[in-house]
């Protein structure tokens, strides 16, 4: 089975699920949706995502960046 989409806007998601996603996102071959919206994953947590982000290759480019967007948007409020 290959995840391709990946929804877990308002999930209550912490700091410690950005660090799992990460690791998700750093050897997934195949996802190209992600929905991260209204999570709590802090400072550290927006971080650690954005390291996985950009480590992950097989996004789509209108994928990363609303996925980008969300976290940035995170941090900003």
């Amino acid at each position: 089975m290959q995840l391709d989409n990946l929804k877990l806007g308002w999930c209550k998601v912490g700091p410690a699920g950005a660090q799992a996603l990460t690791e998700l996102l750093m050897y997934n071959q195949t996802l190209s949706a992600l929905d991260l919206r209204g999570n709590a994953f802090g400072n550290d947590g927006v971080i650690v995502l954005g390291r996985g982000l950009r480590a992950m290759v097989s996004l789509s480019a209108g994928g990363v960046l609303r996925a980008v967007f969300e976290l940035v948007h995170y941090k900003l409020r």
